[in-house]
């Protein structure tokens, strides 16, 4: 048996040759400690390795791989790790795997390197651990492949315990043409963090997954440069069970989701007054064009065309606003009243759509009254709180198919979590409910958190969203204020003022 490790040895000279003399000194401490009869050849630093613990800086992680089973280019090893006391040299905790179970085989997908991850994992409220990262490639150039596993160990008395086994964090399959510029890789990444929520009192391990594709080709100036696409993004959830962390990836539970469906009210209000009928919700969009009054919604933007009759409701609207800036996609285009246009942000770029009661524009008008004046902060305007929308740049199948679309909206009232929207990948209006009370003075907050992607541009787009309050306020808001009464006392005010 042989044991052998990491960094290829240098000149007296260099600075770095401490470091290599340090973990030298380490790595034999570790083995003459323990006696470990390996001295029938030279330890070679190239894959033994350590690191100061992320979780105490008072000890040290010590990793040496154990060559075994080595036969032309097939070898296995075994798996050695020791946390060493800093201060005192001594090894305080070890573990040790054969090669026969912990997957540590080199062969024509062999073993580039192991490293140690620095991320501190706590699995518990008293319970820390830290990752071993096992990464392999192919020698291939026609059909190149990658793969990183972690597993996760933790103290336990004065031995570790593997609590997660060689769960896959990147893999990358590729096709090049190696006399020409292309290449197309494949690539999945998921990213672990711990979550806030537990199973058996050990926090729910996170996966934050991306899937995408690059691709490598001769771009108009001659040049061979890579271009990235994500395919798509996805939460899932490692769970601890029967003493480690299952590998079988679960979706999160959150009882908070709720998922959009079809408004066919505001679907059937584009269509009435239509004289064509389309084939397709595109068709009838574009209709704007030639009459928007045809396809107009009375739930999505108020009445259109009379005044008869008003319910107060009908002179509440939402202020939609967005925290990013787009000159020529702008989030005015939300409340609109076109289906055509479309407010266009990037994933990356945080985006956050607020919502605030207001009056519209003719509300003064109505009662000579503002809104202020009418409504009282204990006023329930909606319960639950309802919304509908269109998702997705509608202006043509093209361009809906072409732009990324909103997956999921984490709904916020005053800064604090509601739920969260799961939206249909749909150009047809979509509603929602959220089961809250939003008074007057409130403001809801819609977050963009995962998205449907797009076939061509990486930009997400939602073309509009309700504006009028009239069809959805509280039965309570329409029982208490009448237009008639409210202007009635309004010019009183005004003839008191006078």
């Amino acid at each position: 048996m042989v044991f052998v490790a990491c960094v290829s040895s240098r000149s007296q000279d260099n600075p770095i040759d401490t470091i290599e003399t340090e973990k030298a000194s380490l790595v034999d401490n570790v083995i003459r400690q323990l006696h470990l009869d390996i001295l029938k050849e030279p330890i070679d630093l190239d894959i033994a390795l350590y690191k100061v613990s992320p979780n105490n800086s008072e000890e040290t992680i010590v990793v040496i791989p154990e060559t075994v089973n080595e036969e032309d280019d097939f070898y296995e090893f075994n798996t050695n790790i020791f946390i060493v006391d800093n201060s005192t040299g001594q090894v305080t905790h070890q573990y040790f795997e054969s090669s026969k179970t912990n997957g540590w085989t080199s062969d024509a997908i062999f073993i580039d390197e192991i490293a140690i991850d620095t991320t501190a994992y706590k699995l518990t409220h008293s319970k820390n651990a830290f990752g071993v990262i096992v990464k392999w490639r192919s020698m291939s150039q026609p059909n190149p492949y990658r793969q990183e596993s972690i597993s996760l160990f933790t103290k336990e008395k004065d031995s570790l315990k593997k609590v997660l086994d060689l769960y896959t964090i990147y893999e990358s399959t590729g096709e090049v043409n190696v006399n020409a510029c292309y290449a197309k890789f494949n690539k999945r990444v998921n990213k672990i963090s711990v979550s806030n929520s537990t199973t058996v009192g050990y926090f729910d391990i996170l996966v934050d997954q991306t899937i995408c594709e690059e691709v490598f080709q001769e771009d108009e100036n001659g040049e061979c440069n890579p271009k990235e696409r994500i395919i798509s993004t996805e939460k899932k959830m490692l769970k601890f069970d029967n003493g480690a962390y299952s590998k079988t990836e679960l979706f999160p539970t959150d009882p908070k989701i709720e998922r959009a469906t079809i408004d066919s009210i505001s679907i059937n209000e584009i269509k009435r007054f239509c004289d064509t009928k389309y084939s397709t919700i595109y068709d009838y969009y574009k209709h704007e064009k030639i009459d928007e009054v045809a396809i107009w919604s009375d739930k999505m933007f108020g009445r259109c065309c009379t005044e008869a009759d008003l319910d107060y409701s009908e002179l509440l609207k939402f202020e939609i606003t967005a925290s990013t800036s787009n000159t020529k996609y702008p989030s005015d285009n939300l409340s609109d009243h076109y289906y055509r246009t479309a407010y266009v942000f990037k994933e990356n770029k945080g985006a956050e759509i607020h919502l605030k009661l207001i009056g519209v524009e003719e509300h003064k008008y109505h009662t000579n009254l503002l809104v202020d004046e009418v409504l009282k902060p204990s006023d329930i305007i909606l319960k639950p709180f309802k919304l509908s929308l269109v998702n997705g740049y509608v202006k043509s199948e093209k361009t809906f198919k072409e732009n990324g679309r909103v997956k999921e909206l984490k709904i916020l009232l005053n800064d604090t979590y509601q739920g969260t929207v799961e939206l249909q990948d749909t150009p047809l209006v979509q509603q929602f409910e959220m089961d809250f009370t939003f008074f007057k003075n409130d403001e809801v907050t819609l977050i963009p958190i995962s998205f449907y992607r797009g076939t061509t541009y990486d930009d997400i787009c939602i073309s509009e969203i309700q504006s009028s309050l009239s069809q959805i306020t509280h039965p309570s808001i329409n029982g208490k204020y009448k237009v008639t009464e409210l202007r009635q006392v309004g010019n009183a005010i005004k003839k008191e003022k006078k």
